[in-house]
This record gives C-alpha cells, sequence and structure tokens, in this order.
C-alpha cells in the first residue's frame, strides 16, 4: 500500500494488514424513537432529535461526519463508542446498530435509563466498563480484555502492531473518543526519519485514518493527523484471537408489524403499545401519534414546556400516552373525560391550541391538560313530542363540536339516564359522520315513539363498548313527551341573517335588511341570541331592557316607553287547552342590577285571535336571587279569568316594567329560556309543606319521618313545621291538616291548613310581592284569628315589613298589625312588627306556591 506523505518522501512503506473492519460513522442509525430527556436540564429545553429532518426522532441519521455539534446537537455525539462496538461485531458476522448497543448499554448494563426517555443513550458517552461489558455482549460472551494506560505510561508502537498482527482489529481509545485500530504502516523519509504511523476506522473523522506515532515537519502539506506524539491511545479493548462469533440483532429492532411507524422493538420493549394495533388505546390517535405529542408538546401547545418526563403519564395512573386513551385524566370525574382522538381531531400528534379560543374547524384541545373539554354531543332540541324526529346537530358557531375529522361513529339509543358499567357491550342502533373540520352532519337518530327520558351514547373509540370516556360527555339525554305537551320556544332554531330570533321575537330595536325591515315594537326592548347562559339546550334568548325612555331604534329613531316588551306573533292560532295543559312555565335569568338601578318588574301576556289581552306580573319588583336561572310557573287560569281565549293564541310577550302603568325606570339584562306549557305534573318544591319526601303526597311515610324526630329539638328540619323548635303535636296538626293532600301543578283543589281558608285560590309560584299582591286578594277578612277568636280585618296591603322583606299587612280595627312573609320559599310565617303583646304561638300560614 502506497502511502501519500506529502514533502515527506516515503522510501518504503509497509502495512503489515489490510483494513478489516467496515467502517461505521457515529449516529443513530436505526428507526427506533428517540424520545430522549433529562430531569436534570433545564424543563423548557429538551436536546433530543428533532421531530422532522435529516436528524429526525424517528429515522437513521446521515452515514456521514457529523455538523458543529455547537450548532446542532445529535443523536450519535459521543456515541463512538457504540460505533467502534457496532464495528468489531461486524468484522465478528454480527449485525448489531448503534441504537441496539446504546438501548444494552442504558437498559443492562448500566441500568438507570430505563425509560424511553434515556435507554438509547442519547449523545451519552459510556464509560469504560460499560464498554466492555457491552463489547462482551456483542461478541456473544467473550472474554474481553481492558487495558488502560495512565501518563506518563503509554502503549508502544510495538504493542500496538502485535495487537492488529493477532486480530485484525479492535476497540482503542484516546482521550475523549472511541475508534477501531485496524492496521499500520512505517515508513522512511529521505531524511531517514522513521514515521511509525497506526490507521483507525474512526467514527467520527472518517476511514482508514492515519495516526502518526513520529515524524518529521517538512513542507505545509501534512496528511496525517497528529493528536499527540505520545499517549496517542490510552486504553483498548481486546477480544482473543480465535472463537469470537459476532451477535446478530433481533429482526424486530427493523420490523414494523403493524405499519404504525414504530418498530416492534420500541413496542415489545420500549413503549407501551401493540406491535400488532396501529392504535393500541382505541382513542383515535396511532400509537406514533401519541408518542409525536409528548415528545414535541411545546412546539404545538403554547405555554407548556417539553419536559418529556411529565408528558408521557400526565394523569399518573400507570399508562403512558400511547396505552390511556384519556391521558389527562384518570377517569371522568378527576379529569376533562376526554378521549384524546376528541381533542387531537385528525389524529395528527400535534394538539393546535389558537391563542384567542373558539369555534373555528379544526379546533383541537390539550391531550395533557385535565381542564379543556369539548368532546360533546348535542341534538337539536331537549324535548320533543312523540312522533317527532330527533337529530344530532352541530351547527358551526351555535355548538362547539370535536370528533374525528371524516370518522363514521356508532350509536345507541335507549330509555331513561345512562347507567352502564365499562365494558357494557353497545348495540349498534346507527351510525352518523363528520365532515374534515369534525363536525357531525346533521343525523336523523330516530322519531320520538314514547313518552319519557331516551338518551344517544356514542361509541367514539369504535370498540363497540361502553367505556370511559365513551360514557361521560359524549351522550345527551332529552325528553319525549305526549303531544299535549305544548313547546312555546325553546330558542335552539334561531340561528344569523334570516334565522335571526329578533325577526320572530319583535322588539324595540327592529331590524333591517335588502327586502325588509322593521323599525321595532316602539318600546326600550333588544334581543339577541346566547350560548354562554343557558338553561336547557344550546341557546337561550338574550333581553336588553331600557325603561328609561331615551334610547333608539336601529334607524335612530327615539324610542320613548318606559316598559321593554318582545312580541311573537304565531303562525296560526294555538290551542292552550290540548290535553289538560293547565300551566305555562318560563325560565328566566336576572343579570345582578346596578345598585343605583329600580327595581325590576317582568311579566308575561297573551293575547287571542279576538284583541283580548291579559297581563300577568308586572306590576312589584322581583326580589333576589339574581345571576341565577329561576321557574316562573304560571296557572293559565290567570289569563282566561281575563277574557283571553285559550283555545286561540295569536301572541306572545315578555316584558320588563309596568305595562299597563308605565314609569320611568333603569336599564339591564334578562335571559328567558325553555318556554313551554304542561298539563298536571308533580312540582316537589310547590307541593304540600308536610310532604318531607319530595312525592307531592302526604303520607304514611312523611308520618314515619316526624315520628323520627318526635319531641327532639336536635334535628330539627321539614317536621317541625311551625318553627317552635319541637316536633310535638301542633307539627302533627299541620301534617293531619294535609293527610293525603295530593300536589300536582297546578293544584286542583285546596289543601287545608290551619288558621288558613280552605276555599282560598291555590298560586302558583312566590317571586316577590307579585304573588303576595294576588294572593291577599283572595283571601277572607275574617279568616286571621289570635286567642282563639275572629278579629275583623280593616285592611290587606302589600308593603315592606320592618326588615325590609315583601309582605303582606294585615290590619285589625282593634288597631294590631301582623305581617305575613315568605319564608323558605313553602309558606310564610307572621310577625309583629308595631304590636308585642301578639303571643309568640300565632302563625298565620300563608302558603305562596301552594294551597291556601
Amino acid at each position: 500500500m502506497v502511502i501519500d506523505a506529502g514533502n515527506l518522501i516515503a522510501a518504503s512503506s509497509t502495512v503489515a494488514f489490510p483494513c478489516s473492519c467496515p467502517h461505521k460513522y457515529q449516529r443513530k442509525d436505526t428507526n427506533l424513537l428517540c424520545i430522549w430527556s433529562d430531569s436534570d436540564l433545564d424543563p423548557e429545553y429538551r436536546p433530543g432529535c428533532l421531530e422532522s429532518g435529516d436528524y429526525a426522532w424517528d429515522r437513521p441519521h446521515p452515514n456521514a461526519p457529523p455538523p458543529n455539534p455547537n450548532v446542532q446537537v445529535v443523536h450519535g455525539t459521543n456515541y463512538c463508542w457504540a460505533a467502534s462496538i457496532a464495528m468489531v461485531n461486524a468484522k465478528y458476522g454480527g449485525d448489531l446498530s448503534q441504537d441496539r448497543i446504546a438501548y444494552q448499554n442504558w437498559t443492562v448494563v448500566h441500568p438507570i435509563r430505563t425509560e424511553p426517555e434515556g435507554d438509547l443513550g442519547h449523545a451519552l458517552r459510556a464509560t469504560d466498563p460499560e464498554i466492555r461489558a457491552v463489547l462482551r455482549w456483542a461478541l456473544n460472551g467473550t472474554a474481553i480484555d481492558y487495558i488502560p494506560r495512565f501518563p506518563p505510561l503509554s502503549f508502544t508502537f510495538e504493542e500496538l502492531k502485535r495487537w492488529i498482527s493477532q486480530l485484525d482489529c479492535f476497540v482503542g481509545g484516546v482521550p475523549g473518543h472511541c475508534l477501531v485500530l485496524d492496521g499500520y504502516a512505517e515508513l522512511t523519509s529521505t531524511t531517514g526519519t522513521d514515521i511509525q504511523v497506526v490507521y483507525a476506522q474512526d467514527p467520527w473523522l472518517g476511514p482508514n485514518w492515519a495516526h502518526v506515532f513520529s515524524y518529521v515537519i517538512e513542507g505545509a502539506d501534512q496528511k496525517y493527523f497528529r493528536r499527540h506524539r505520545q499517549n496517542v491511545f490510552d486504553a483498548v479493548w481486546l477480544q482473543p484471537a480465535g472463537g469470537a462469533t459476532g451477535r446478530m440483532q433481533e429482526a424486530t429492532v427493523t420490523k414494523d408489524s403493524d405499519g404504525d411507524g414504530i418498530m416492534d422493538f420500541d413496542e415489545i420493549n420500549r413503549f407501551q403499545s401493540d406491535k400488532d394495533i396501529r392504535d393500541t388505546d382505541k382513542d383515535q390517535v396511532p400509537d406514533k401519534n401519541d408518542i409525536r405529542n409528548y415528545t414535541f408538546h411545546d412546539t404545538y401547545c403554547e405555554g407548556h414546556d417539553n419536559d418529556a418526563l411529565d408528558f408521557p403519564d400526565m394523569d399518573k395512573d400507570g399508562l403512558r400516552a400511547e396505552n390511556d386513551c384519556d391521558s389527562d385524566s384518570k377517569d371522568a370525574v378527576n379529569g376533562d373525560g376526554d378521549f384524546d382522538g376528541g381533542e387531537d381531531i385528525d389524529g395528527d400528534g400535534h394538539n393546535v391550541i389558537p391563542r384567542n379560543p373558539g369555534p373555528p374547524v379544526g379546533r383541537e384541545t390539550c391531550m395533557f391538560n385535565p381542564a379543556d373539554s369539548l368532546l360533546t354531543v348535542s341534538v337539536d332540541k331537549d324535548v320533543y313530542m312523540v312522533g317527532e324526529p330527533v337529530y344530532i346537530v352541530d351547527i358551526p358557531g351555535r355548538y362547539t363540536r370535536t370528533y374525528h375529522a371524516n370518522s363514521i361513529y356508532n350509536y345507541e339509543l335507549d330509555r331513561g339516564c345512562p347507567d352502564k358499567k365499562n365494558d357494557t357491550p353497545l348495540r349498534h342502533d346507527g351510525l352518523f359522520a363528520t365532515d374534515a373540520g369534525g363536525r357531525a352532519f346533521k343525523t336523523l337518530v330516530h322519531m320520538c315513539p314514547a313518552p319519557g327520558d331516551w338518551y344517544l351514547t356514542v361509541d367514539v373509540l369504535g370498540d363497540f363498548n361502553y367505556s370511559e370516556p365513551d360514557n361521560t360527555d359524549p351522550q345527551t339525554c332529552w325528553e319525549c313527551i305526549t303531544p299535549c305537551y305544548i313547546l312555546v320556544d325553546d330558542f335552539e332554531r334561531y340561528g344569523p341573517y334570516i334565522d335571526s330570533i329578533s325577526r320572530t321575537w319583535h322588539d324595540g330595536y327592529g331590524y333591517a335588511g335588502i327586502e325588509i325591515g322593521y323599525p321595532g315594537n316602539g318600546t326600550g326592548s333588544r334581543v339577541d341570541i346566547e350560548s354562554a347562559t343557558v338553561h336547557k339546550g344550546a341557546q337561550s334568548m338574550r333581553f336588553d331592557y331600557d325603561n328609561t325612555g331615551t334610547g333608539r331604534n336601529i334607524f335612530g329613531d327615539p324610542i320613548t316607553a318606559y316598559y321593554s316588551e318582545a312580541v311573537r306573533t304565531f303562525d296560526g292560532p294555538q290551542d292552550w287547552t290540548t290535553c289538560g295543559v293547565k300551566a305555562l312555565s318560563l325560565w328566566f335569568y336576572i343579570v345582578q342590577p346596578d345598585a343605583n338601578e329600580p327595581p325590576i318588574a317582568i311579566y308575561v301576556a297573551v293575547e287571542d285571535g279576538m284583541g283580548h289581552t291579559a297581563v300577568v306580573g308586572g306590576e312589584h319588583p322581583i326580589a333576589p336571587p339574581f345571576d341565577t336561572w329561576r321557574e316562573w310557573n304560571i296557572d293559565l287560569r290567570e289569563f282566561s279569568d281575563e277574557g283571553v281565549d285559550l283555545t286561540n293564541v295569536r301572541r306572545m310577550y315578555v316584558g320588563v316594567g309596568d305595562r299597563n302603568d308605565p314609569q320611568p325606570g333603569g336599564t339591564g339584562t334578562i335571559y328567558f329560556d325553555s318556554i313551554r306549557s304542561y298539563p298536571r305534573r308533580c312540582v316537589p318544591e310547590q307541593g304540600p309543606l308536610a310532604d318531607f319526601t319530595n312525592d307531592c303526597v302526604v303520607d304514611s311515610v312523611d308520618l314515619r319521618i316526624m315520628g323520627q324526630e318526635w319531641l327532639d329539638g336536635s334535628l330539627l328540619g321539614k317536621p317541625d313545621l311551625n318553627w317552635d323548635g319541637m316536633v310535638d303535636l301542633k307539627d302533627f296538626v299541620y301534617l293531619a291538616g294535609m293527610w293525603l293532600c295530593e300536589q300536582e301543578f297546578p293544584c286542583v283543589r285546596p289543601c287545608p291548613i290551619a288558621g288558613a281558608d280552605e276555599s282560598a285560590r291555590c298560586y302558583v309560584e312566590f317571586e316577590g310581592s307579585k304573588d303576595l299582591a294576588k294572593m291577599y286578594g283572595t283571601l277572607k277578612k275574617d279568616s286571621w284569628a289570635y286567642e282563639g277568636k275572629k278579629k275583623d280585618v280593616e285592611r290587606l296591603d302589600v308593603v315592606k315589613d320592618a326588615k325590609g322583606r315583601d309582605a303582606i299587612l294585615i290590619e285589625y280595627k282593634d288597631g294590631r298589625m301582623l305581617y305575613a312573609h315568605c319564608r323558605d320559599v313553602k309558606c310564610c310565617e307572621s310577625e309583629v312588627e308595631t304590636d308585642t303583646s301578639w303571643p309568640h304561638d300565632v302563625y298565620a300560614q300563608i302558603w305562596c306556591t301552594d294551597c291556601q
């Protein structure tokens, strides 16, 4: 072999043995996944492989000299020891990869990095004893002789010549680096200087690199690598001269049985995935993309660091994300309950979180944040008539839906409310599909077959089982009722433009359009759709009122009215007496008014086809609480008694203020929802006072509860009907007066109570003084007694008592006065405010929400 010595003219050159080991650059050389991380480093910096490019986490890196490590940290930095072992292994017939060799060191020889975050030893150097142990393993148990040299001692050229001659090649070390020695040469220059050269397969610098032991510098063109004149090599690892064989690598290192991009070796040994299943946890995020998500998480989730030591098992349930269908919660109670494919919609391993959260197409949430939740299933209404179609719906901008894009889902229908155990087989009732953005196409589920509660469960995991998180968010319940139910409006069908709610509920602001416009009804109202503050379903009606008389409509015209109302004109006559319908129910939510605003009074008015109108409410302000949903039940006789033909209802009004006697007022916001009518029904909060079990009837069960607290003042609750601190015969008298008094709303017969007139009319709700006003007009003036004698009542009125509560003032002819106010929304306790001579055990029971 001719050696080019440059200006050193070689008189002779001899290479004892040609190179006998195949050269390998130190690098990541397999498709095994590198997800390296180190808790000792900055948790917001993860120096592992990149997600894509030449130095990606999931592919072999280029078989070439690596770039400057100060510019790009690469997997193979400090991998010289593994590359050197791989070369000697190949010399003896083996095919071990550097990644497999590194895995052996960090999981068996030095098992301190047994998790996938460290088990490939990304950029980690091995110690001399570790190199010896791994080399022995790579040569199928062959004994390895490890010889170090410590300064000032060093190997002689003769020693290296002898070992190369005996072994062909072996692993050697220079300070901070490993290589394979496999040749030597002795040259003589024209000056007679001996040049001693050792050839190496260097995994960093390249093949056949010459290491010079002694030389003379003549000229500028020196082709020899001159690291040190002495002590160039500081360690050698020597296998025996014969008998060694190279270990063959497992076929699983290069095999991908399920084609998911993860080698079988990774799935068997490193991760919790199944080599034969692309999506082990069936969460619709393939295994590799589950791993990709926690490996490169901070790239896609703003505000999260990239410490993979946390993300693989964020919920600490013992399952890594590739085997955990809901990676951020152990169960639906302690997390969002959303399967991972419902948060990473397209299953690509990238949770794209927008800076400004909203419902754009393709919005995703974070697989590792238990506080977010978007996975839902909705039908188009919450109440249906028997025979009415039920649809799965998804209206952009109104509902926020996340499913897997372009997918088909199984669903199941059943009665009652969902109460199934995990792994209960899910029967298959139908399918619905989604578009590319993960939105559900409107799909007919079924026709409501019979009265009762029904529910829909969507098998989002596609496993045909009822299992978490399938049985948390992806379901919805609705009510199927008989046709006698009248749905006035649930506000679910309104949308933008032509479907705007203001075109159905005419307000004072009006609307404009290309073809038509409406200047408003002359009052201070403005309506819109609300999706955040909702009682039931997905939408309610926002009602902004301005009773100052200073507002303007959409065309700029002044509004001088001191009340605000919205009116709906029905398409045809409405019969509100069908099937015994008795009550109108309306839910409202009053936003806490400013302290300087006047009191709020709301009303409902109904108009028939002949123009007869009756107004309920509006005279007296609504008492707190505010900022909460409250139901207003109205006896339909309130309208019919005023001459309205309930078989021919033409319009309905909702408003704020006194429609019959408008007075200057304030401004604010109310939400209305779920306007409907009901036949007789059990409403426990409006049942008899002695109905302790809330089944709307007073019977032996309630008597037993009273007996359990008999003469006991320590467990006082509902059985203490007269609030005297003791359950005794006085309370029994009240219970006996209600015996078998079955209360269904609206009530159909009076419930006799001591101190109240048995013929007094039943009223449906207490909402401040407006209901007290209705009530006191029906009471007989001689029905109020004290000291066992009837007293003539001089005056009944609705006033504020000394404590600022709405109350009925009962003034007797002898000057004594009694205030009755509501207590616990069940009945009213009478108190004396002006005359302390009244006995304290005298109570007038006024049922504000029940029978008199």
